[in-house]
């Protein structure tokens, strides 16, 4: 074998100093304006900025909204979609593998936890499944592997440092106008 080595004096590790959002109440339909800010040991401070768009379709209710590096968000896929990493068969496994070794080390995940709704069958998921066809599918006399299915919105900024914790903030979503109009007492 032969290596060949780069090694530069440089600190390649950052943590989150910090998450503030541009509103934390929103209704449906509105953008989220997330600024993350990340610090390096010895470095100066970096800034990233992303938006969220609140699906129309979102509940009231509160949701957390998650920033933090590789090893946090694999957390968070293991947590809300392990059927991505379970495989079935020999494809299954490189898929899995491959997907696991392209994620970028030096970026920035953030994501937005919704409410969970379908299912996945073994690794394919299936949202917004009406409830009556899913109770069918999940049946225990088939053959194939079910899971509840979640939903997210992610957004992966890329930076110039392995970010090694996360931070969370809550974004508490409220009934539109009509909603509430049409709701009966």
């Amino acid at each position: 074998l032969d290596i060949e080595m780069k090694i530069t004096p440089r600190n390649m590790v950052s943590h989150i100093w910090s998450i503030e959002l541009s509103q934390t109440k929103v209704k449906p339909g509105q953008t989220v304006t997330a600024t993350i800010t990340i610090e390096t040991f010895l470095g100066k401070n970096e800034t990233y900025k992303t938006e969220f768009t609140i699906p129309q379709d979102t509940p009231a209710g509160i949701y957390t909204l998650t920033a933090g590096g590789f090893e946090e968000y694999m957390m968070f896929l293991n947590r809300f979609a392990p059927y991505k990493f379970i495989p079935e068969n020999l494809p299954g496994m490189i898929k899995a593998v491959n997907e696991i070794g392209n994620m970028k080390r030096n970026s920035l995940y953030v994501t937005l936890e919704l409410p969970a709704s379908g299912i996945a069958i073994e690794n394919s998921p299936l949202p917004n499944l009406p409830v009556t066809k899913s109770l069918l599918l999940k049946n225990d006399k088939r053959a194939l592997s079910t899971q509840p299915g979640a939903e997210w919105i992610e957004k992966i900024i890329p930076v110039e440092t392995v970010v090694l914790d996360s931070k969370e903030i809550m974004i508490k979503v409220e009934k539109n106008k009509t909603d509430m109009d049409t709701e009966i007492y």
